[in-house]
């Protein structure tokens, strides 16, 4: 009974730290997608960019592109590295921009246009969601307002005229 309890307590927490590691992820991606944008317009290469990349930035997402680069020195090829990184994170946004990386290096596209168009939609994205947690958050606030400050705004406006009623009825 015990090692029950203790597979769920352990599923249960598996799975929120694989949560809270995908959210940290996201939240680092834009910033770590437009260095990578920076440095391959620069004129680095993608290989190099995902070593400065995974050298400089720190948090989920460098960690990412390190394992993507043990991938790369291991002689597999950047787009399958970029596949397993893709592949590995459970995030659309990010398995988008891999596959969209790949594409543009399978096709020969300019990799530094494709970046910033990439760039752009997940600055996008990550406003929209700012975007829905800022009316999520704006709802929960109204909460207080209409239950608390309200009520008492009301009772104060109507409180003198129910204490000189009952005077007069005296």
């Amino acid at each position: 009974v015990t090692l029950f309890i203790f597979r769920y307590w352990e599923k249960g927490f598996t799975s929120r730290n694989q949560k809270n590691r995908l959210e940290a992820a996201e939240s680092e991606f834009p910033s770590i997608v437009e260095l990578f944008a920076v440095l391959v317009s620069a004129g680095e290469s993608p290989s190099t960019a995902l070593l400065r990349v995974s050298e400089r930035a720190k948090g989920e997402m460098a960690e990412k592109f390190a394992g993507a680069l043990v991938d790369l020195k291991n002689g597999k090829s950047l787009s399958q590295s970029l596949d397993i990184l893709g592949a590995q994170v459970n995030s659309p946004t990010i398995r988008r921009f891999c596959d969209t990386l790949i594409l543009a290096i399978e096709r020969g596209t300019s990799l530094s246009e494709v970046l910033n168009r990439q760039v752009e939609e997940v600055r996008a994205g990550q406003h929209a969601s700012l975007l829905v947690a800022a009316g999520k958050a704006e709802i929960s606030l109204m909460i207080p307002v209409i239950f608390l400050i309200l009520p008492i705004s009301v009772l104060f406006a109507l409180w003198p005229s129910y204490v000189s009623l009952g005077q007069s009825m005296l």
